[in-house]
């Protein structure tokens, strides 16, 4: 291996444990760094090893101080979890919003809501997905695929999406590895 990736790949095996050993006394100790610090490490980690799986996981808080819940309303990062695996066979596809089923291509269909990040005014977001073969929705319908949103409130729309068998709900950093 040369000296390039050898360093990437040791510097990718150090975010690791650096960011591991963090997350854990965030959720279970006492935290020795600053949000912005971590949020650092993390935002290296993502440019230099954008698929590994740390990047979908959160903290476990290990306490037995506390008793665990079932969330009334899954949290952001579940459903997100649930769709990762979607997310990566639409990228295979290069960036198209079409998939095929029982030989038929069907356009993936997406209701953009909330405030967003990268695509401002939202309609950014609209034309992106109609440039790429997809079909815009005002509103949540039982065709509906995907429901993009960057809050995890239980909004109208949200619930929706939610009580769908077919609509999943993503995140804009989900919509946009999507579209990439």
């Amino acid at each position: 291996m040369p000296d390039r990736q050898k360093s990437e790949q040791e510097r990718i095996n150090q975010l690791i444990g650096e960011i591991s050993r963090h997350r854990y006394l965030y959720y279970n100790e006492r935290p020795e760094i600053s949000d912005a610090k971590y949020d650092s490490l993390e935002d290296e980690f993502r440019e230099t090893d954008p698929e590994n799986p740390l990047l979908f996981k959160i903290g476990i808080d290990s306490s037995e101080l506390f008793t665990k819940r079932e969330h009334i309303i899954p949290m952001m990062i579940d459903v997100l979890n649930t769709n990762k695996i979607t997310i990566q066979e639409v990228r295979k596809m290069g960036g198209k919003l079409e998939v095929e089923i029982d030989g038929k291509k069907v356009k993936l269909s997406f209701c953009i809501t909330g405030s967003l990040e990268n695509f401002k005014p939202r309609s950014k977001a609209e034309e992106l997905v109609i440039r790429l073969g997809g079909i815009v929705k005002k509103n949540v319908t039982k065709d509906l695929h995907y429901l993009v949103t960057n809050s995890d409130e239980p909004t109208k729309k949200y619930l929706a999406a939610q009580s769908q068998e077919n609509t999943q709900i993503i995140s804009e950093a989900g919509f946009i590895k999507m579209t990439e």
